[in-house]
């Protein structure tokens, strides 16, 4: 993992993020640059912390779902995407972060960890059981005046009621964003997304990943 070349980064990273509690995804972006420019995203990085865990279900291939969303998106919107994890090892040995200038950046190519918190669904089994129901039947009889009318008789009884299974899907996931030329985190985005009655979270990576591409070149 990258280093920060500056504390504060982290710093107004967080803080960014607590206001910006109520949209999803949060993210923060580097006052000294200007990423409008960037076209081409190298992943250096891809961390999968999202494990199985009680009633919980990890994706199984999360790594390859999230690089197949991130291709399908960057397509869309005119961004390259590559693979090369080794670049990152070689700029920690030979580069050192200079001071910021006072003028903004604006890189065309970055680099990009990825680090999966959470990616899966969950799952809550309801057993087959008997549930009261009522149905009311229509019957036809005299009244105290000798006047036909109909009322509704209420008959009470038992449905049967097969087990089901109800799923929730879950994705977190922390993109962050550094200056392939000093190893300065550039950009950085939380995003945190939930969808009841799936367990496929196929969507909600399209839709992150769209939203990450997105974000990033309004970062100016």
């Amino acid at each position: 993992m990258k280093k920060l070349t500056v504390l504060t980064i982290c710093l107004l990273a967080f803080l960014s993020f607590t206001l910006t509690a109520a949209a999803s995804p949060s993210y923060w972006t580097h006052p000294d640059y200007d990423l409008s420019k960037v076209n081409a995203i190298n992943v250096t990085e891809f961390i999968e912390n999202s494990k199985s865990a009680g009633n919980f279900t990890a994706e199984k291939n999360a790594q390859q779902n999230v690089m197949s969303a991130l291709y399908a998106a960057a397509s869309k919107q005119n961004f390259l995407i590559t693979e090369n994890p080794a670049a990152e090892a070689e700029k920690q040995t030979t580069t050192q972060t200079p001071l910021l200038k006072k003028t903004k950046k604006a890189p065309k190519a970055v680099d990009l960890q990825v680090t999966v918190n959470r990616l899966g669904y969950s799952s809550r089994v309801v057993p087959a059981h008997f549930e009261n129901k009522i149905e009311y039947v229509s019957s036809t009889v005299i009244d105290s005046n000798g006047h036909y009318k109909e009322v509704s008789i209420p008959i009470p009884h038992k449905v049967y009621v097969q087990e089901v299974t109800y799923y929730t899907a879950y994705l977190e996931i922390i993109y962050n964003v550094y200056d392939p030329e000093t190893g300065t985190m550039i950009f950085t985005s939380r995003d945190s997304r939930d969808r009841g009655d799936t367990y496929s979270t196929n969507g909600m990576l399209e839709r992150s990943a769209k939203d990450l591409l997105k974000n990033i070149k309004k970062g100016k």
